[in-house]
């Protein structure tokens, strides 16, 4: 549809090609900070074809999620507020997290959750605005979700608090760096 309609490059659908060198560095913190969950091992109780299947359902997830929220939702309000562009999406996208209480997940975890994914959606959004690219965001965000459903399910409240920790402090700087060094990319109309 999104090609039908000449639509692949508004919505950032755009060829890793495309970007620069250096602005493909960019994307390197980003596959780093969604590689944390590794720090704390595997777990894995699966067969090859779950472990595949569960992989796919992750990277759809990450996919959809950011055509909905950085796709869709963040170019609906750019004409109008950039900031708000930025801040609405990511926040929408953090509270949606909170769902995760209805299937009995710890408060304590299920608020930083939130916090973690806020920061994460702050992040993808000022990459996407700075690089019209969402490709890479896509990519951290399947990422992250595959290696959050591999963690070990036996981790203390006090490391899975340090792994949301060790996610939202860089997540938070990268997202800063962006935003004070990066040139942005996108023209608005």
């Amino acid at each position: 549809m999104f090609k039908k309609k000449k639509l692949l490059s508004y919505y950032g659908l755009n060829s890793l090609k495309k970007l620069e060198l250096k602005n493909l560095l960019y994307f390197i913190p980003m596959a780093i900070i969604s590689l944390v969950n590794l720090g704390f091992g595997i777990y894995i109780n699966y067969s090859w074809q779950q472990i595949l299947l569960i992989s796919i359902a992750m990277l759809g997830v990450g996919f959809s999620e950011e055509i909905l929220f950085r796709g869709f939702l963040m170019k609906a309000i750019m004409n109008k507020n950039p900031k708000a562009a930025i801040l609405f999406p990511s926040i929408i996208f953090g509270i949606i997290h909170m769902t995760n209480l209805f299937s009995g997940a710890n408060i304590v975890m299920t608020t930083l959750q939130v916090i973690y994914a806020t920061f994460f959606a702050l992040m993808c959004s000022m990459f996407f605005y700075k690089t019209n690219n969402i490709i890479p965001c896509m990519i951290c965000h399947s990422i992250t979700n595959i290696t959050n459903i591999f963690l070990p399910n036996n981790l203390s409240i006090e490391y899975q608090c340090i792994g949301c920790i060790a996610l939202i402090i860089p997540s938070v700087f990268y997202t800063w760096y962006l935003y004070k060094t990066k040139k942005c990319l996108v023209k608005i109309v």
